[in-house]
């Protein structure tokens, strides 16, 4: 079986390098023929990659600097900054295209686009005789039309150019002459392919209810790999981190989904005897209201807050899980996504203090895997952290216990490994009309 990965932002850090790598060790581990097709590679070494990488960036050669010019340029202009996903979408679908004809591939399967399905959708109605997979990351896009004028005017205050963007596509996208012309690809798509389309989360693909594909959704759960052991000791030496404190972890970049304003509202009352540790790239976009530096500044709680502001490779993250006592989610109110924090939690058996509405908070309870917290108030928050403190130390080692056994259990490795699997030897084994 051979196996093209498309990823146009494996160079985007966070869940993006996360996924493609976990997609990589699939095919490895599988013993599956696999190519990769990325943009400009990974923001790191990107030499642990198992499987055949080929990148835009280094297969144009002279047109490679102007690229990056005209990118610079798009960057450098706010409005203009919400174009260069689709542009780097778009180039990297050319570069699958010409790999493609070099070299017969039995399933292509994109792991992010930009636009969500319409990019996805031309392609698949430009080439024939392909086995197409389009893996879908949270929620239509439709939804951030529940109350798009107050959300646009708010985005665009904030200088956030990129969901003012997302919000315009998106009711571009509802209107009628744009379903027409998005249902005339996909059927004209399926005439000549097969399609598929999957979600991580059961939520997610519900969400798709209304889509004229969704009964080609497919749920398979994402999960990661099991990492080397590192005692808390071991790992709080290595990283420089107090042995005497609690440690409350914040892990990723600093993404609107996410509000870190309301753990410092928490903790300020609290006794000094905690450090705050945020780690992971902090985003220019998202930093006006969702900056730790700033908002530790603002808060006066600079000898309790470690911001670690860079991408935190593979093999560094399990020192940071290992150090720390739990892990916060702390969302807005309605997040109903995948959070590959909580796969994070799992991969290394780490309790969660994590808001309590929609799946994230069932899941929680259910499995007894940490605390909730109601979203935005500062005051169940801090309840939830004085609760989970005065837990004795097998109560939290049983919740830890619980967070790998729910790991094994509903977000298995070997789950998502066989899921992919199963999804392309289906498709392999259905004619073309």
């Amino acid at each position: 079986m051979k196996i093209m990965l498309v990823q146009p932002f494996a160079h985007l850090p966070g869940a993006y390098q996360v996924y493609t790598r976990c997609m990589s060790r699939i095919l490895a581990e599988s013993g599956v023929q696999g190519t990769l097709i990325t943009f400009c590679g990974f923001s790191d070494d990107d030499t642990d990659i198992p499987i055949n990488h080929y990148s835009v960036i280094s297969s144009i050669g002279f047109w490679a600097k102007p690229l990056r010019l005209l990118l610079k340029f798009l960057n450098f202009v706010p409005p203009c900054r919400p174009l260069i996903y689709p542009l780097q979408t778009t180039l990297t679908f050319w570069l699958a295209l010409r790999q493609g004809k070099k070299q017969e591939y039995d399933v292509v399967h994109l792991l992010n686009t930009s636009t969500v399905s319409f990019l996805f959708l031309a392609f698949a109605y430009i080439v024939k005789h392909r086995n197409l997979i389009l893996t879908f990351h949270g929620l239509p896009r439709e939804h951030l039309l529940k109350n798009w004028r107050k959300d646009f005017t708010k985005s665009l205050k904030a200088g956030d150019y990129y969901i003012c963007f997302c919000i315009l596509i998106s009711k571009l996208s509802s209107s009628g002459l744009i379903s027409s012309v998005k249902k005339f690809l996909y059927h004209h798509a399926i005439k000549k392919n097969h399609l598929a389309f999957v979600c991580h989360a059961q939520e997610e693909r519900e969400a798709y209810a209304q889509c004229v594909f969704y009964d080609r959704v497919t749920y398979v759960p994402e999960s990661r790999p099991k990492p080397a052991l590192v005692s808390m000791q071991e790992a709080r030496q290595h990283l420089k981190l107090p042995q005497d404190r609690w440690i409350f972890l914040c892990f990723g970049i600093n993404s609107n989904n996410k509000n870190y304003e309301v753990i410092f509202q928490a903790v300020q009352d609290l006794p000094r005897n905690f450090q705050l540790l945020f780690t992971g790239k902090v985003l220019t976009e998202n930093a006006k209201s969702n900056d730790p530096n700033q908002l530790t500044e603002e808060y006066r709680l600079v000898g309790n807050t470690t911001v670690v502001n860079r991408f935190i490779t593979e093999g560094e993250k399990r020192y940071y899980f290992y150090a720390a006592d739990a892990l916060i989610l702390s969302y807005y109110k309605g997040f109903s996504q995948q959070s590959g924090n909580l796969l994070d939690a799992c991969q290394y058996g780490l309790p969660v203090i994590a808001t309590g509405d929609e799946q994230i908070g069932e899941w929680v309870r259910s499995y007894n895997i940490g605390l909730t917290f109601i979203p935005e108030d500062s005051s169940s928050l801090r309840q939830a952290i004085s609760a989970f403190m005065n837990l004795s130390d097998k109560e939290r080692q049983g919740m830890g216990n619980h967070m790998s056994e729910f790991g094994a259990s509903v977000r298995s490795w070997e789950q998502m490994s066989r899921g992919y699997l199963d999804l392309y030897q289906s498709l392999l084994e259905k004619n073309y009309v």
